[in-house]
C-alpha cells in the first residue's frame, strides 16, 4: 500500500510539473515592494554628489604643479601610476546611462516622468556623460566610447578625434533636447534650472573646442565659434560658475578630507612663486597663510627625505586653500567663469572670433577674484596695468592670457594638466630628481593592466594608433 501510494504521488507531481511552469504563478513569488525600474532621481543625485572628487585630481594637480608632496612624493618624482578606468563606466557614466536608457525605453519611460520629463532628464545625463567621458579620454587617449555602457563587454576604443566630435554632437542636441515639461529632479547642481544646464554644456562645448587648437584648428574655430554665438550663452561672471555645494556630514568637501587626519599635500612653490611676481592677492586664498599671513609653499618634486627636511624646518608650510574654502561645507568649483573668459579671450587672439580681447581678459581675471574673494576695484585696477600682467597686442599676449588660465582653473587638477599639456604654459620644469626613464612630466595615463587581459583586441587597436610604447611619455591626439 506504501509504495503504491508513493507511486502515485511521483505521477501527479510529474504531470503537474509538465504541464505548467513558474508563469503559471502570477505574481506569487514576486515582492510587491521592490521595484524593476530605477529611482531615476536617485541615480541623478548619486552622480552629481561625486562631481567634487573629480576635479581634485590629486595626480594630475601634481603635474600640472599645482601641489607638492610632503612626505610620499613618488607621483611628483613621475614614477609609473596605473588606474583602473573601469571603474568610471561601472559607477557615475553606468549611472547616468540608466537614466538615458530607462527615460527611452517604451517599458519605463512613463514610469519616470515622476521625476522629470523624459526629454529634461535625458538632456541633464547627456552633458553630464560629456563631462565624465571628458576626463577618461583626456587622460589617456583613445578610449571605449561609442559602444561603451551598452553591454559589450568587449567595447570599441574610439579614436580621440571621433569622441570630440561626439563631444560636440551631444551638447548641442542636449541643449536643444530640454523641453518646457518637468524639471529633472535630485538636481543638486542646479536646482532644476534649465537655463543653467544649457549655459554649462554651452561653456563646456567652448572649452572642447579649445582642446583642439593644435590638434585640428579648423574644426576647433568652427565648432567654438558655433557655440560663441550660441543663445544658450556662457560662463559669463563669477556667480556663473557652476558650483557644487557640500552640506558637510556625510558628504564633505573633499579638500577637507584631503586634510581630515593627514596631510600630504601643500601648495607648490611654483604657484606661490607665480602669484609673487604679479603681486596677486589671490595667494591668500589659495594657500593657507601661516601667523604671520606669509604662504609657504612646498618645493615641488622633492625627494622623501628633502621633503621631510624640509616640512619638519619649516612646520608652518601652506596647506592647498585656505581654511574657508575646505571647510567640510564648502563649495567645489566643477567650470569657472573665468576659465570660459579667459578661453574665449585665447580665441580671440587666434582669431577664432571676433570680440573685445582685453575685456574679456579682464572679466576672467576678475570673475577669478570675485571667485576666491579678493576683489577690490582699487587693487584690481593697479593689478590689470602691471607689465606682468597687461596685454600689449603681440604674440606674448597668449602667454599671458593661458599663464593666468592656469591660475584661474586651481585646484582643478585634472583641468589644469590638461591645459598645461595643450598649451605648455606656463613653462614647467620637471622635477631633476624625476625617476621616470625619460625624467619628463607626464603627458597621459598608461592603460590600466586589466585592459590587456579583458579586452585586448580593441586595446591593441588603440595602442597602434597611439604611434609609441604605452606608457606616461606619450601623447593624446589632441596634444602636439
Amino acid at each position: 500500500m506504501k509504495n503504491s501510494f508513493k507511486s502515485i504521488i511521483i505521477v501527479a507531481a510529474a504531470v503537474l510539473f509538465s504541464t505548467c511552469s513558474l508563469s503559471d504563478f502570477g505574481d506569487l513569488n514576486r515582492n510587491p515592494n521592490a521595484t524593476t525600474v530605477p529611482v531615476t532621481s536617485a541615480l541623478l543625485t548619486n552622480t552629481l554628489s561625486g562631481l567634487g572628487g573629480w576635479t581634485q585630481g590629486m595626480n594630475e594637480g601634481l603635474y600640472s604643479q599645482y601641489f607638492s608632496e610632503t612626505q610620499y612624493t613618488e607621483a611628483s618624482l613621475y614614477s609609473v601610476i596605473q588606474v583602473n578606468f573601469a571603474g568610471n563606466y561601472s559607477g557615475a557614466m553606468y549611472d547616468l546611462q540608466n537614466i538615458i536608457d530607462n527615460n527611452t525605453n517604451p517599458d519605463t519611460k512613463d514610469e519616470v516622468t515622476a521625476n522629470g520629463s523624459n526629454n529634461n532628464q535625458i538632456a541633464v545625463a547627456r552633458i553630464l556623460l560629456v563631462y565624465h567621458f571628458m576626463h577618461q579620454t583626456d587622460r589617456f587617449g583613445d578610449v571605449p566610447y561609442s559602444t561603451a555602457l551598452k553591454g559589450d563587454p568587449k567595447p570599441t576604443y574610439d579614436t580621440q578625434l571621433d569622441i570630440y566630435k561626439g563631444f560636440y554632437k551631444e551638447l548641442k542636441e542636449a541643449i536643444a533636447q530640454f523641453d518646457n515639461g518637468a524639471a529633472a529632479k535630485g538636481d543638486i547642481l542646479f536646482s532644476g534650472d534649465k537655463a543653467k544646464w544649457k549655459k554649462f554644456a554651452n561653456s563646456l562645448r567652448l572649452v572642447l573646442a579649445m582642446r583642439l587648437s593644435k590638434a585640428d584648428a579648423a574644426l576647433g574655430k568652427a565648432e567654438f565659434a558655433a557655440a560663441f554665438s550660441d543663445g544658450a550663452g556662457y560662463l559669463s561672471s563669477a556667480l556663473d560658475d557652476v558650483v557644487l555645494d557640500y552640506p558637510g556630514a556625510a558628504f564633505k568637501n573633499p579638500w577637507f578630507g584631503l586634510y581630515d587626519g593627514r596631510k600630504d599635500f601643500s601648495i607648490s612653490d611654483v604657484m606661490v612663486t607665480q602669484l609673487q611676481a604679479w603681486n596677486d592677492p589671490r595667494l591668500q586664498a589659495l594657500g593657507t597663510a601661516n601667523a604671520t599671513g606669509e604662504v609657504i609653499g612646498v618645493p615641488y618634486g622633492l625627494t622623501r627625505d628633502d621633503a621631510i627636511t624640509f616640512t619638519n624646518a619649516h612646520p608652518d608650510w601652506s596647506f592647498i586653500l585656505a581654511p574657508q574654502f575646505r571647510a567640510e561645507n564648502s563649495d567645489v568649483v566643477i567650470l569657472s567663469a573665468s576659465q570660459v573668459l579667459l578661453t574665449i579671450a585665447e580665441a580671440i587672439q587666434l582669431g577664432w572670433v571676433t570680440g573685445d580681447k582685453n575685456k574679456f581678459y579682464s572679466d576672467g581675471i576678475k570673475a577669478s577674484w570675485e571667485r576666491w574673494g579678493v576683489y577690490t576695484a582699487s587693487r584690481f585696477n593697479a593689478y590689470m596695468q602691471g607689465t606682468n600682467v597687461a596685454l600689449d597686442n603681440t604674440a606674448a599676449d597668449l602667454v599671458k592670457i593661458n599663464t593666468q588660465k592656469w591660475v584661474a582653473i586651481y585646484p582643478d587638477g585634472r583641468s589644469g594638466w590638461t591645459e598645461w599639456r595643450r598649451t605648455g604654459l606656463p613653462a614647467l620644469t620637471p622635477s631633476p630628481r624625476a625617476t621616470s626613464s625619460s625624467k619628463q612630466i607626464p603627458r597621459r595615463f598608461s592603460y590600466p593592466s586589466v585592459e590587456y587581459n579583458l579586452n585586448r583586441e580593441s586595446l591593441n587597436a588603440a595602442l597602434g594608433r597611439l604611434g609609441g610604447p604605452d606608457n606616461q611619455d606619450g601623447r593624446v591626439w589632441w596634444d602636439k
